[in-house]
């Protein structure tokens, strides 16, 4: 498993996802508690009892997974860097087997909704690692299903960052 790489606004994100796993596996909990009151013979002959044991143990999983990654996770600072950083939009030329395509990503520590027209790629996806701290005119490649695509970082936009004063 690759090392999770998020920013302040990401790190809460992803504990608002474990507790909504949390949320979702009390609920499941309790369902599968009243299927087996009312429905009889808990350890067998029933199969909606069975597939709640069964997601029971797919949402442990996953929740265990996302705290280990946690645990294990590097925090990062929004900074001046001239190279790729989180929030950053960059324009990049990617050499696929089709020919040259030209895009424009906005580099996120975790995906939102906000229905931005600008694809959003998180830090931790192949091409995001790949673009990640490299400046503008620099080589990137990486490898998705076995294939290995490259590109160049074409231009990269900084956000404007408000710092409020202390006397606001």
């Amino acid at each position: 498993m690759a090392k999770l790489v998020l920013d302040a606004a990401g790190y809460e994100n992803y504990l608002a996802d474990i507790a909504e796993l949390e949320e979702k596996l009390s609920k499941l909990r309790r369902f599968k508690g009243e299927v087996a009151v009312h429905e009889g013979n808990v350890w067998h002959d029933n199969f909606t009892f069975e597939q709640a044991e069964n997601e029971e143990r797919m949402l442990m999983r996953e929740i265990s997974n996302r705290y280990k990654l946690l645990a294990e996770a590097e925090i990062v600072e929004v900074g001046n860097s001239l190279g790729v950083e989180l929030n950053d939009i960059v324009s990049i030329e990617l050499n696929t087997e089709y020919g040259v395509r030209n895009m424009i990503v906005k580099l996120v520590s975790t995906l939102s909704d906000n229905g931005d027209e600008i694809k959003e790629i998180t830090l931790n996806s192949p091409m995001g690692q790949a673009i990640y701290q490299k400046e503008p005119n620099a080589a990137f490649s990486y490898s998705v299903n076995g294939r290995i695509l490259t590109g160049t970082i074409m231009n990269i936009e900084k956000p404007i960052l408000l710092i409020k004063s202390r006397e606001e």
